[in-house]
């Protein structure tokens, strides 16, 4: 079973994104701030499948660093306003939304980016 991390600080959008992600067969794990979640990532020895962020966090882009420092090369699923400004996180990892919450456009851009063999380089992936 797929394991995703979801960071979202409003309540609201952490639970519907955690629940609908649960009725489709992931194990989630939620999270309100980064530090909880890099707590979580630095005391287990597997890595999450995916991560989605909301990048407009207070501190999210510290999560992003770290992630990359330690060489955690999964897909990240990234929320943000203009994620096309954002040209140093254009990774293959990277899925970057800017668009209204769609759940299922999310949930398949993460299994998909999960199912492909992430290489080290390459272009993130757009979603309007």
């Amino acid at each position: 079973m797929d394991t995703v991390y979801v960071v979202e600080y409003d309540d609201y959008l952490r639970i519907a994104i955690g629940e609908y992600l649960q009725s489709q067969g992931y194990k989630v794990f939620i999270f309100e701030n980064i530090y909880r979640a890099l707590t979580h990532i630095q005391s287990l020895n597997k890595k999450p499948s995916a991560i989605i962020l909301n990048l407009e966090m207070e501190n999210g882009f510290i999560l992003l660093d770290k992630l990359a420092k330690d060489e955690v090369r999964v897909p990240i699923y990234l929320m943000y306003r203009d994620p096309r400004s954002l040209p140093e996180l254009l990774s293959s990892n990277i899925i970057l939304s800017n668009g209204p919450l769609d759940l299922n456009e999310m949930e398949r851009c993460i299994s998909k980016a999960m199912s492909e063999s992430i290489k080290k380089s390459g272009a993130a992936h757009f979603v309007d």
